[in-house]
């Protein structure tokens, strides 16, 4: 659904390296065409009929984990099926300990364009002038494309960002997120939530852009996040940790979400479908 929306969900910059994309790369548009006709062949239907009969005719409930963006899709598309709130993974206890200072930020999740690389790494030249902070830039899943080749030429030129394009496992990627300082996703839709969870029960700093209904969601259940000008400001002020009181009531905060979205809750949420349906 979100790739139907890209004026929604990239910016500027990312448009303008697709219409590129698009545009110069005629095996690309021939790709699409061929899977097109074979969709035909195959199925009888284009696969973009299919989408829309498994979203909003064989589907009966949207499985969110937060509303606003299910509120924003059905401002677009009215036949979207009514929201179901997913359960959070619990969080019980809060971690008082405190963090050190490591000048390690990480960006984004992954390669996609979803990610508005191109506007962090520029900032980041812009700003990162006396070489205070090491950058580690996500690039260990997602689709290789024109678009990541281009994002990851931009970053191999800064000496600071380090481009991370093995897989981890869970292990690993927790163990990361106990080193890093600060964590940064440019995306304009909801994604990287695990990350964001991640980065919250570690005490890591988040910015997040605007646009991103999750950033007003967060704000709404009162965590302590920011933004993409925030980050930069940050980045000339030397201000990239989160402090230690903001830290622990991020934490409690996370309790109260997973404690009010728990298991028992969404598993009743099924048994009163259940119950009406009959």
């Amino acid at each position: 659904m979100y790739s139907r929306i890209p004026e929604q969900v990239h910016s500027e910059k990312t448009i303008e390296i697709l219409r590129l994309e698009e545009e110069r790369n005629l095996y690309l548009k021939l790709k699409r065409q061929l899977r097109s006709h074979l969709s035909v062949i195959k199925y009888r239907s284009h696969a973009k009929n299919e989408i829309n009969r498994a979203i909003f005719k064989r589907s009966d409930f949207f499985l969110g984990l937060a509303e606003p963006e299910h509120k924003f899709l059905k401002t677009i598309w009215q036949d979207l099926p009514p929201f179901l709130q997913s359960n959070i993974p619990p969080y019980l206890e809060v971690n008082t300990s405190k963090r050190t200072i490591t000048n390690l930020i990480i960006l984004g999740n992954n390669r996609r364009p979803y990610n508005n690389h191109l506007d962090i790494i520029e900032g980041i030249i812009e700003r990162n002038s006396e070489n205070r902070f090491k950058f580690l830039l996500m690039f260990n899943y997602g689709s290789k494309s024109a678009y990541s080749d281009i994002v990851k030429k931009k970053a191999s030129q800064v000496k600071e960002i380090e481009i991370l394009e093995n897989f981890m496992s869970l292990k690993k990627f927790q163990e990361l997120y106990t080193t890093a300082d600060a964590f940064v996703l440019n995306g304009h839709r909801q994604m990287a939530m695990g990350n964001v969870l991640e980065a919250l029960k570690q005490n890591i700093k988040i910015y997040l852009n605007e646009k991103n209904l999750m950033y007003s969601w967060l704000k709404e259940n009162e965590f302590h996040v920011f933004t993409i000008e925030d980050f930069f400001s940050d980045l000339e002020s030397n201000n990239i940790a989160l402090s230690h009181p903001d830290a622990l009531f991020n934490q409690q905060q996370l309790v109260k979400l997973t404690a009010k979205h728990n298991k028992q809750v969404f598993q009743n949420s099924i048994k009163k479908i259940l119950k009406d349906g009959r």
